[in-house]
């Protein structure tokens, strides 16, 4: 009796072993997230960024991002706790995950190409090279974010073609305090704004939305296009396109230019058509 007693305590024993093995570092199994948390939440199509649990309510969350943004509101599923030290995701070869590959706040979606110990090669779904991230700057993610990126990877060859036409800027245009301007928020994305203040050769942004005002180069500011100043495209030129929302402009591609009408091919192979005002030539 003794010696099955001590078996099946052995047995235990080393079921529990493994079992912590297999949980990430620093990670419980019943760990729910909680007010204060520190975590990283969907802030928009494909793009991730650290912030603090402000409130939960059912299944979505306040998001009190890091740069001091007004917070939002996110479903919780698009919500992951930030890993912990020495921590090591439930991710291998092949996986899309979010990682982080600098020091700001940003994560982004990638493929893992590579791991070798606790390094990971992650190729980005926005870029064509591969980099090396730490197993603690990995995290596995929702079927759904995974359904999202890889959406998003199919888009990547259209938009390196459509990111390297510019805007034109107008002859002599210089960007004046109250102006309504379309600006380069950050890589190749474009956001409308007013001009909020100029010191020196900073020009200060207003953005719409829940963003605080920054600081972008005048090469990246010009002014919001209206029905009356556009000029009309060709087929199959690069432009970017107001979207419905009206929060941001993306990159489109004309499949055909009838009269006042231009019929716009946008990354997800979606169409939408658009007049004067509502787009911007790409050169």
């Amino acid at each position: 009796m003794k010696k099955n007693l001590m078996i099946l305590i052995a047995s235990l024993f080393l079921t529990a072993c493994g079992a912590a093995k297999m949980m990430p570092t620093g990670e419980t199994a019943d760990a729910k997230p909680k007010v204060g948390d520190a975590i990283v939440a969907k802030w928009s199509s494909g793009t991730f960024y650290e912030g603090k649990i402000d409130k939960i309510d059912g299944g979505k969350m306040t998001v009190a991002w890091n740069d001091n943004s007004n917070p939002v509101v996110v479903d919780a599923i698009d919500v992951y706790p930030i890993p912990k030290a020495g921590s090591k995701p439930d991710a291998k070869v092949g996986d899309i995950i979010l990682a982080k590959s600098g020091s700001g706040n940003y994560w982004n979606g990638g493929e893992v190409t590579a791991i070798e110990g606790d390094v990971y090669k992650v190729k980005f779904v926005s870029a064509t090279t591969s980099v090396n991230v730490p197993a603690e700057k990995i995290i596995k993610i929702s079927a759904a974010s995974v359904a999202d990126f890889k959406e998003k990877a199919g888009t990547t060859g259209f938009l390196a073609e459509a990111q390297k036409a510019r805007p034109t800027i107008p002859d002599g245009y210089t960007p004046k305090k109250g102006d309504k301007v379309l600006a380069e928020w950050s890589g190749n994305s474009w956001y409308p704004g007013t001009v909020d203040n100029i010191s020196g050769s900073n020009i200060y942004i207003a953005w719409g939305g829940n963003f605080k005002p920054s600081a972008v180069a005048e090469e990246k500011i010009i002014p919001m296009p209206t029905a009356k100043d556009t000029q009309m495209p060709t087929e199959s030129q690069f432009v970017l396109v107001k979207t419905d929302s009206a929060l941001y402009w993306q990159y489109g591609q004309t499949v055909s230019v009838k009269g006042a009408k231009v019929e716009v091919k946008l990354p997800d192979n979606k169409t939408k058509t658009v007049k004067a005002g509502e787009f911007v030539l790409l050169n």
